[in-house]
């Protein structure tokens, strides 16, 4: 339990609590990747050579041996958020693949060039562009187990901490998944589930959008490189990337405030933000999904100078950068002390 405030824990009750029922313990899940490559040098010119090349990538859709996956039957905004639908019918279950559509191949072309120009021997200008793909993150499968039926969790706002107390948060959570369990099997609705358990927490559910992308980037560099005299080299390189369709969640597209929550944060005006007053699907409380619909932006300038003796090799660099990026890796795989942090 967390959220709650010294006065409340000192008289046994507790903030924020939420509790899972998975149906197993593990479960099978499977994935892969097929790549091909292709590739051709022309030259043109003893001063010009061309290459281009195209690469082909598969990446499979994520399965469940045991047809696990769970989520919502559309995208959360346009399905259809009438209290008196079945749950049954507003969540798919028994799914074997986690994407409802999913790009088959990547088809990834990329050309490069190297050019002496005007036959000046101490001068070469490199240069390219390119398509490049990554898989989905397969980490999204992960969430997708944690839907409904087959693993109900909840959230449960206030209740004992004590497990010794009648009505403690743990024993709500675990009444609120027997009464959804049950009424999920026989077509219940939010109302019918709440006469049977007053005090019903709706679950927490994971969806993904309807179509789904992989992340894709063009990327591309321009480098001029001179040679000063035999055993010094001056530099300059700009490359730059710009990715589409990159991994965004969205955990608050159930999100509300309502008149305790104005007056929580002290708003006078009605409203806060673009929040609705009222919840949009009262048959869910948090509600994430996971989209194909994020963009970044990378541009960088390096100059090297590079000096060789017959011992000894010294490299100066100087690189001037800008990246831009809405939510890297989707918020999934966040930065933290183990992660990578170049761009």
């Amino acid at each position: 339990s967390e959220g709650t405030t010294l006065e409340n824990f000192f008289n046994g009750i507790g903030g924020t609590y939420f509790q899972s029922f998975p149906s197993k313990p593990s479960q099978p899940i499977a994935l892969y990747a097929l790549g091909f490559y292709a590739q051709d040098e022309w030259s043109v010119k003893p001063n010009l050579k061309l290459t281009f090349s195209l690469r082909g990538e598969h990446f499979s859709n994520p399965v469940c041996q045991t047809n696990c996956f769970a989520r919502l039957s559309g995208d959360f905004l346009n399905i259809s958020h009438d209290v008196n639908q079945p749950y049954n019918q507003a969540i798919v279950s028994g799914l074997n693949q986690v994407l409802p559509n999913y790009t088959a191949v990547e088809w990834l072309p990329r050309f490069g060039f190297t050019w002496t120009p005007f036959g000046l021997k101490n001068t070469v200008v490199r240069g390219g562009f390119g398509l490049f793909a990554d898989s989905f993150p397969g980490t999204v499968a992960d969430q997708l187990l944690s839907n409904p039926p087959l693993q109900a969790g909840f959230n449960i706002a206030g209740g004992a901490l004590s497990p010794a107390v009648a009505g403690d948060q743990a024993q709500l959570a675990a009444q609120s998944n027997a009464a959804f369990q049950a009424g999920f099997a026989n077509g219940g609705t939010l109302a019918s589930i709440q006469n049977s358990v007053p005090g019903f927490t709706p679950p927490t559910i994971n969806t993904v959008a309807n179509r789904i992308q992989n992340p894709r980037y063009q990327e591309w560099n321009l480098e001029l490189q001179q040679a000063l005299g035999q055993k010094m080299s001056l530099s300059l390189n700009y490359v730059g990337n710009h990715g589409v369709h990159e991994v965004v969640q969205n955990p608050g597209l159930n999100a509300f405030c309502d008149s305790n929550c104005q007056g929580q944060l002290g708003t006078t005006a009605g409203h806060f933000g673009d929040l609705p007053t009222t919840v949009t699907d009262p048959r869910f409380s948090t509600v994430t999904e996971i989209g194909s619909v994020g963009v970044s932006n990378y541009n960088g300038l390096t100059a090297s100078l590079t000096g060789r003796t017959r011992s000894l090799t010294v490299q100066a660099n100087y690189t001037w950068s800008h990246a831009l990026d809405e939510i890297s890796n989707g918020g999934i795989l966040q930065f933290g002390q183990n992660t990578n942090f170049s761009p």
